[in-house]
């Protein structure tokens, strides 16, 4: 196995400060990556349910029979720095009640995937030119919570196939560095 990857291997999902839902027990910090790219009948959640600490890659790999939700519940809290997080078909980055703060970080969701908010707190702050971008074909879904944009930022999403809704209590900070 390569070190520098941490592999989900549970497909009843689970924390994912538990050892035992990665292949190796190896966890995911700011020098090995995380990867989801198990195949499965059904999707399954990773539940961030404490602090992680700091991860720089996450990638939602090309889940086509079914998805993986990566859910920051309430206590939850994770870092990404100088990173990127792909979330590709069938799955879904999910923020319930926890708390997300990214520094320098691409978020990239593909065709078919989606960013899910219903509570809880996600900032990306960056020094350096990185977008949250929403491609064609996936979704944005914002029922509560606050989401953070600030400094030099770029929230991307094409006219057409892309849908974006905010509802209920969400909030919306969309701040410029200048």
């Amino acid at each position: 196995t390569d070190p520098s990857v941490a592999q989900w291997i549970s497909v009843a999902g689970g924390s994912w400060n538990n050892p035992l839902n990665w292949l190796g027990g190896f966890l995911p910090s700011q020098s090995r990556d995380a990867h989801f790219d198990l195949k499965s009948s059904s999707s399954y959640s990773a539940l961030i349910d404490s602090d992680i600490g700091t991860i720089k890659n996450v990638n939602l790999g090309n889940l086509i029979d079914s998805g993986v939700v990566v859910d920051v519940v309430q206590g939850g809290k994770v870092a990404f720095k100088d990173g990127n997080v792909n979330v590709e078909k069938g799955g879904v980055f999910q923020v319930s009640g926890g708390e997300v703060s990214a520094t320098n970080t691409l978020f990239n969701f593909e065709a078919g995937s989606e960013f899910r908010m219903s509570g809880g707190v996600f900032a990306l702050t960056n020094t350096t030119k990185r977008a949250f971008t929403l491609k064609e074909g996936s979704s944005f879904n914002m029922t509560g919570g606050e989401f953070i944009l600030s400094g030099g930022i770029e929230l991307l999403y094409p006219y057409g196939n892309t849908k974006m809704n905010i509802s209920g209590d969400a909030v919306m900070d969309l701040m410029s560095s200048k």
